[in-house]
């Protein structure tokens, strides 16, 4: 049950030989950047909605632990699919963008606190099939939501940021054409 996310503990971003000091980026690892905080932005909305559709449904016990066992196999493969994402984030770090660069790194450790949310989720009911709602549960169901949500808004807001960068360096490149 060990979730693919745990190796971003051992790395260091700033140990992917970047820094802020990078001026020049690759546009292809850019792109593919942008693609990656995407599927990350999705992964995050679905997963949000699947641990507040667990918490909603197990705090009325509308959930046999079954049901209750397959939401959090599917929550733990798109938290594992995020985890791949952060991860190949982190080996093209130096070859992005410096805000894309930031973005990786404030979404990793709440990614961090989302897997280990979601094993303690998935250990408490491996325990405990009879009682798929207490307050030892409770918790890590909801702040897997509240870190899904957090991660979400965080890489649309970076993500934003990175669509208006290029809109102004668009505009910026038309004014210098329409000046020469």
């Amino acid at each position: 049950m060990l979730l693919l996310i745990t190796p971003l503990w051992a790395s260091s971003p700033r140990a992917e030989g970047g820094s802020e000091n990078v001026t020049a980026h690759n546009w292809a690892y850019a792109e593919e950047a942008s693609e990656l905080l995407q599927e990350i932005r999705s992964l995050s909305t679905q997963l949000a909605e699947d641990s507040d559709y667990l918490e909603h449904h197990a705090r009325r016990n509308q959930l046999d632990w079954r049901s209750h066992s397959e939401r959090l196999r599917q929550i733990r493969g798109d938290v594992n699919a995020m985890g791949e994402h952060l991860q190949r984030l982190q080996e093209i770090r130096s070859a992005i963008a410096p805000w894309q660069q930031r973005a990786v790194d404030r979404i990793v450790p709440k990614a961090v606190v989302l897997a280990a949310n979601t094993e303690k989720a998935i250990a408490y009911l491996c325990e405990n099939m009879s009682k798929t709602w207490t307050h030892s549960h409770a918790e890590p169901v909801s702040a897997m939501a509240d870190h899904a949500e957090a991660i979400r808004d965080e890489v649309s807001m970076f993500l934003d940021y990175g669509r208006t960068s290029d809109r102004m360096r668009g505009l910026e490149d038309q004014i210098e054409l329409a000046g020469a």
